[in-house]
């Protein structure tokens, strides 16, 4: 049996899941909806902000999980930035993942932004 890995997390920024064990992230603050912003994306999305990251959350809709979406101005998203925003933003007692689609499906609009989206899997 696997050792089993400390999972602790709190909202002071502190991420035990990572790569790097026990590595600290910058609090997540939530911040306001730009008017434009909440015109083009879905209604009930949550705008946060962790460091120079920046989060944005929808709620399910038509038959669409949870979805997240984490960007950096200069770099990849780190491991630990993505796990912080999945573990403080998103419901825990849910599974997400990152696609990697075929290639004549991928498409980016941001060079720095990974997607996290609710498996589908629970979901009827």
């Amino acid at each position: 049996m696997p050792p089993k890995r400390d999972l602790a997390f709190t909202r002071t920024g502190y991420v035990g899941l990572g790569h790097k064990p026990k590595t600290r992230t910058p609090p997540i603050v939530e911040l306001p909806m730009d008017w434009r912003s909440s015109q083009l994306l879905e209604k009930g999305t949550r705008r946060f902000k962790m460091g120079q990251c920046n989060i944005l959350v929808s709620p399910p809709y038509e038959n669409v999980g949870w979805h997240l979406s984490i960007s950096h101005p200069t770099r990849y998203p780190t491991w630990d930035e993505i796990a912080a925003a999945r573990y403080e933003c998103l419901p825990t007692d849910r599974d997400f993942v990152m696609v990697l689609p075929k290639p004549e499906d991928y498409i980016s609009i941001h060079e720095n932004c990974f997607q996290l989206w609710e498996d589908g899997k629970d979901r009827a």
